[in-house]
């Protein structure tokens, strides 16, 4: 009889055993999903941050151009990403658009001939009242 009471508690103690190793197995893998969830929120905003920074800067070389006279030149690079993040801009009608894979933002400029050059040197100058880039 002693001996079917030691089957028993060993039984009992695997079975304690393998509940304890789900449950810690349940609580890692949601530990692991809160993490993965605040780290692409982080890289979302650091996204959203950046392209926003970089395009108020774009608006900001064109509405330097807009207010200072005609004869105004002055070069500026354009990168390839910003902080690694691809984008797209393009200009028309009285706003440029600066598109991301997450998000969209649009910047409101007067009027401009021509188009950025993602990833070269760009030219602005103002001639005849009227801004070019490149």
């Amino acid at each position: 009889m002693l001996w079917g009471n030691k089957k028993r508690i060993r039984g009992q103690v695997a079975v304690e055993l393998f509940m304890l190793i789900g449950i810690l197995a349940l609580f890692s893998i949601t530990i692991l999903l809160i993490a993965s969830d605040k780290t692409q929120r982080v890289y979302l905003d650091n996204e959203y941050i950046a392209s926003k920074d970089f395009g108020f800067s774009m608006q900001k070389e064109i509405l330097i151009a807009s207010e200072v006279d005609d004869g105004y030149l002055r070069n500026f690079d354009v990168p390839a990403d910003i902080n690694g993040i691809d984008y797209q801009i393009n200009i028309s009608n009285g706003s440029f658009v600066l598109k991301t894979s997450n998000f969209e933002h649009i910047f409101y400029i007067p009027y401009v001939a021509g188009q950025f050059n993602i990833g070269a040197l760009n030219r602005i100058n103002r001639t005849a009242g009227t801004i070019y880039i490149n």
